[in-house]
């Protein structure tokens, strides 16, 4: 679900995001209200009917949608693809797909692209609104500029609440991690009831455990080639050094704890191609050792020999490249977290030693000065 809107209106699309804000503040302090009313003294209360609210008043948008949006035909106006590098190493793929679309199902004329690849003329409908999609990677793929596009549209004045019209309210939750969460925490409410003590030591060692597991399958899943059969040549678009993983979710004074120096540098590297069968290009990605210190591996433009998946075009290999950070990394952060436990245990013990001899010392003096107290 997003918001349509035409270039008159665009401004009043940003003041409604201000007044967004200024709503959630409120919805938040009557949602406190009503949890100091039922006797809750802590926020979390307050913050489960908060995010209650919010999540029923996107759920109402969306039946409305549902039930009084009506069907118009849109056009793919531009598409873009790019991929989102973040501070703990990882990436993933962005998709965006600008739309523009007319009143009572009328289709829009296909745009016109002049030399440098920009859209002409389809600003001059006043009519028309647009609107920005966030795909799935195959929906993604299938759309092209120019193709028409099915959509569903609430108008709000000059806004419009716009969705794809296959799609429904039901069918964008995702039901599979609703259940499973639910399921979940079902369990461990149940489980805490009944042994409260076996249940942190059975989630404790998982929690330690999983993301070294998860390295290792990384480790395997990059190592395995037997599913890159196609070949092809890639532009490298984009290259991004990784030199540290930072933890951190928000910035504090603990920071530093949460950032950890690599011992194997990598670079994620960014290669258009057009896999056989697709109309367009895709951005494939490839993540690989670097030297420490050293120059990136490639050159924006530099043509490149890849191998990818023909399933999952997105899953390309670089020829004759390693790919051991994921293991390395990982365990070199399980190193640095041990050592950061045994000095945090050393200084314990020392601690507790000073404290017990200090203790010894000061019983030995009030023993001495209570015995000559007794000889006088």
């Amino acid at each position: 679900m997003n918001f349509g809107y035409t270039p008159e209106s665009f401004g009043l699309l940003i003041l409604l995001g201000f007044g967004a804000l200024i709503v959630l503040v409120i919805l938040f302090q009557l949602a406190r209200l009503i949890a100091r009313l039922f006797g809750a003294k802590s926020d979390s209360l307050a913050l489960g009917l908060f995010a209650g609210m919010v999540a029923l008043f996107f759920f109402g948008a969306s039946l409305a949608l549902d039930t009084m949006g009506e069907r118009v035909s849109g056009r793919v106006m531009s598409r873009r693809e790019t991929v989102w590098v973040s501070s703990r190493g990882g990436w993933r793929h962005q998709y965006q797909l600008d739309l523009s679309f007319s009143a009572k199902g009328v289709t829009l004329p296909a745009v016109k692209l002049n030399d440098a690849g920009v859209i002409e003329g389809f600003l001059k409908d006043k009519g028309a609104q647009h609107s920005t999609f966030d795909p799935d990677a195959a929906t993604y793929d299938r759309m092209q500029v120019n193709d028409p596009i099915d959509l569903r549209v609430l108008r709000l004045g000059g806004l419009s609440l716009v969705r794809d019209a296959n799609r429904n309210t039901f069918t964008m939750l995702p039901w599979f991690w609703i259940v499973f969460g639910l399921l979940a925490l079902a369990l461990l409410i149940l489980a805490w009831r009944l042994v409260g003590s076996l249940v942190i030591i059975g989630v404790a060692p998982l929690v330690v455990i999983l993301p070294l597991v998860n390295a290792w399958r990384d480790q395997r899943a990059a190592d395995d080639f037997s599913a890159m059969t196609a070949r092809a040549t890639a532009t490298v678009r984009e290259v991004t050094r990784v030199k540290v993983w930072d933890f951190a979710y928000m910035r504090s004074r603990a920071r530093d704890i949460n950032r950890f120096e690599l011992r194997q540098h990598y670079d994620v590297v960014n290669l258009e191609f057009t896999p056989a069968g697709y109309r367009g290009p895709v951005i494939g990605v490839d993540a690989i050792d670097a030297p420490n210190d050293s120059a990136p591996t490639f050159v924006k433009g530099a043509a490149v020999e890849i191998q990818y998946d023909p399933d999952n075009p997105r899953e390309a290999r670089l020829e004759g490249r390693s790919r051991t950070w994921h293991w390395r990394d990982m365990l070199g952060v399980y190193i640095d977290l041990s050592l950061v436990f045994v000095a945090i245990l050393i200084l314990l013990l020392l601690y507790g030693w000073f404290t017990t001899r200090a203790k010894r010392m000061a019983r030995r003096v009030q023993d001495q000065l209570q015995s000559k107290s007794f000889r006088q």
